[in-house]
């Protein structure tokens, strides 16, 4: 029988700290299995248009009003063309986070099925807009009061990413991705319309008493729009050696998704029910432009 070999255990050793330091074995079996990550950080909304538009006729048509149907002519015969207008919002943040389970398919390809939770605020109103001429004069005139507000931005949204890890082997692990998914999103939205309290400023008719009537009415909406949107993101990201089979990141990204919609009937429609007794009620309908924020977060990936 031979003698233990003394020398053995410290090359042993002295090879287990090289390969240790180097990442190598450790690095090649976690790129072959699976993990989880979970991500925190802030979210940047960009600024966001919302339109318009309801099946309200003009004031002299409104019989709740007008109930004699004074002053109009012929021009409320037919359906008037719908009403329409425009807000513009400055952008916001929020808080977003993210739980993923991922898996390598190669050493630099990797798949990941993700959620994650959005809560944004949106900023003050920037600008409003009547769609049409005639009446945009007629507001400048009588309306002393046009606010608008958007809040409250909330989304849940799932994505399938596919993630390209650039240095796997690396200390610093940049990548870059992209992601297909949906989201169900949802934004509260007011707006108030008030005409001046003082007739004199009122041109809707040409009776003095019919335009006191006028004076001082109010317009509100209130109302949540939500819907199903699809859409896509963008990844850049680097991830740092940690301890053990864990390890931390971050994590930059933009999504966008389709156009949010919503319909309610207005809380009050010149100070009265959403009605202007012509057998129907009174609905609006607000749409957005295309939802996108970006998003910057710290990662902390678990290998198993």
């Amino acid at each position: 029988m031979q003698p233990p070999n003394p020398t053995s255990p410290p090359r042993s050793i002295a090879a287990a700290l090289l390969a240790a330091a180097l990442g190598l074995p450790a690095a090649a079996e976690a790129q072959e299995g699976r993990y989880l990550r979970m991500e925190l950080g802030r979210s940047r909304n960009p600024a966001i248009t919302l339109d318009g538009s309801d099946n309200d006729w003009s004031t002299q048509c409104d019989r709740l009003i007008n109930p004699d149907q004074l002053e109009v002519g012929d021009r409320c015969a037919t359906a008037p063309p719908r009403t329409s207008w425009s807000h513009d919002f400055a952008g916001g943040g929020g808080v977003i986070a993210s739980l993923a389970a991922g898996w390598r398919l190669t050493g630099n390809l990797r798949i990941e099925g993700e959620y994650s939770f959005l809560g944004a605020t949106l900023g003050d109103e920037l600008a409003f807009r009547i769609g049409d001429v005639e009446t945009q004069d007629k507001a400048e005139q009588e309306l002393e009061t046009t606010e608008g507000s958007a809040r409250d931005l909330k989304g849940h949204a799932v994505f399938a990413n596919l993630v390209f890890d650039l240095l796997p082997d690396a200390g610093i692990s940049p990548y870059a991705g992209v992601g297909l998914g949906a989201m169900s999103a949802s934004l509260d939205y007011f707006v108030r319309w008030k005409r001046n309290d003082d007739p004199a400023f009122i041109s809707t008719f040409q009776d003095p008493l019919l335009n006191a009537k006028v004076a001082g009415t109010t317009t509100i909406g209130r109302t949540t729009l939500s819907d199903l949107l699809l859409g896509y993101q963008a990844i850049l990201g680097a991830e740092f050696g940690g301890i053990g089979p864990a390890g931390f990141g971050v994590r930059l990204r933009r999504a966008a998704f389709s156009t949010l919609e919503g319909d309610d009937e207005w809380v009050q429609l010149r100070s009265h029910e959403s009605d202007v007794g012509r057998g129907e009620r009174i609905r609006y309908v607000m749409t957005t432009d295309d939802v996108t924020f970006w998003a910057l977060t710290f990662t902390i990936r678990y290998e198993f």
